[in-house]
């Protein structure tokens, strides 16, 4: 992005506010820009209301950069920041980064250099999405994997949500927050959730969950005198790390990179499952009943509810659930999760919907998928068929002159 007159973001003394009505606190800071004063806040459960790090900027400054970064908005703030953080971001992370994204600006963060805050109870911990990445984690880096290294906590937060409503994204959090707890309990870790507004300093959610993992990680600095070690994890593998913005398709393709900015003496974080790749990680974690009842791949309300409807934890209709139950059904063992998946879509359209998934999805996963229909003689000539259909529509809606002419059929406008 061409560099145009700097504008700016002003991040005030971070502090703790107690709700003593909802048992949580809060740690706080005002934050000025576009002429506007917001506060910005991490809420979590009053007992760990002692691990807040107030004394630094560091996590406003992690939840904040990229917005900054886009606005082209250099950051004022009057806590300062870990003198090794500051190092990291500036003569690394943000120069590199803004050289290869086309849509983000050099940017200078202006604070006083401190040194950095020491951890009090050393804890280990990860994010549950209840998604695969993040169950392989949590049954792969345990204590008798890892020793010292091992897990202790898991924290679930609200800041992987595609959203911008207020009211349902709590709604959702707090839904969602009991199904996550009771994971950990199963697996015997500490419980930490985290709710913040962070969401709402973004102008698009596009923006929020591309670089996804700054924004992410800054909840585990909120909270950076309860955890020593945080285990990110990955998406992709360590081959296939790339900051080439022609073929990203998020900025998880060098979490590597970023990961090893962010990491400090007393807060270190490491890229968990680089080693694997997804469908070793679904082979993993299947061989734990734990995956059966609570596996959670659904994407419906990444699109602010989707197109339909489900009490199952899984609603078996979007594209991450055809993913994930033509593959299982592939490998015949999809009856092991049917009380987290609604197979009702699917048992009526069972063709068309492998069909669909094998068509939309990428060529290693769909072959994999394929060729496990075919070693069980479940690859019949209808889903063939189907197959075909969709790579043709999906192929022609990559041509903007058609996709044009189709919604001016239907009596719609596209928005580009």
């Amino acid at each position: 992005m061409m560099n145009v007159e700097k504008g700016i973001i002003k991040i005030g003394k971070p502090y703790v506010i107690h709700l003593h009505d909802k048992g949580t606190s809060r740690l706080c800071a005002d934050v000025e820009y576009k002429n506007k004063i917001c506060t910005l806040y991490y809420e979590t459960d009053e007992k760990y209301s002692e691990y807040y790090c107030y004394e630094r900027s560091d996590a406003f400054i992690l939840g904040l950069l990229h917005s900054a970064m886009y606005n082209n908005e250099n950051i004022i703030c009057e806590a300062p920041i870990t003198e090794q953080l500051y190092f990291q971001l500036s003569t690394y992370y943000i120069p590199i980064v803004a050289e290869n994204m086309p849509d983000l600006n050099t940017i200078e963060i202006i604070a006083d250099k401190a040194a950095e805050i020491p951890c009090i109870a050393n804890a280990s911990a990860t994010g549950n999405s209840g998604g695969v990445d993040s169950f392989y984690t949590m049954l792969k880096y345990t204590k008798e994997r890892c020793g010292n290294f091992g897990l202790t906590h898991v924290m679930f937060n609200n800041i992987s949500s595609n959203d911008n409503v207020e009211d349902r994204i709590r709604a959702l959090f707090n839904r969602d927050k009991v199904e996550k707890e009771r994971i950990s309990e199963e697996l015997g870790y500490e419980f930490v959730w985290l709710f913040t507004n962070l969401y709402s300093f973004y102008e698009t959610t596009g923006l929020f969950n591309h670089y996804f993992t700054l924004q992410y990680i800054s909840a585990a600095y909120a909270l950076k005198k309860l955890f020593a070690i945080y285990y990110f994890s990955s998406t992709f593998t360590v081959d296939k790390f790339s900051i080439d913005p022609n073929i990203i398709v998020s900025g998880g393709r060098f979490d590597l990179f970023t990961l090893a900015q962010i990491s400090v003496e007393n807060l270190k974080i490491y890229s968990a499952g680089m080693e694997a790749e997804r469908l070793k990680k679904v082979e993993f974690i299947d061989k734990f009943s734990i995956s059966h009842r609570h596996l959670q791949v659904c994407a419906v309300e990444q699109s602010l509810g989707g197109q339909y409807k489900s009490n199952a934890l899984n609603c078996g209709y979007c594209h991450k659930c055809r993913r994930m139950i033509s593959l299982y059904y592939a490998w015949g063992v999809l009856e092991k999760y049917q009380k987290i998946f609604d197979l009702s879509y699917f048992n009526a359209n069972k063709s068309k919907f492998i069909g669909c998934a094998l068509a939309a999805d990428q060529k290693y996963f769909a072959g994999k998928v394929k060729n496990s229909l075919k070693k069980e003689k479940k690859y019949t000539l209808s889903i063939t068929i189907w197959y075909l259909l969709f790579k043709i529509r999906y192929s022609l809606a990559k041509n903007k002159k058609l996709v044009r002419i189709y919604y001016k059929l239907i009596g719609k406008e596209l928005t580009e």
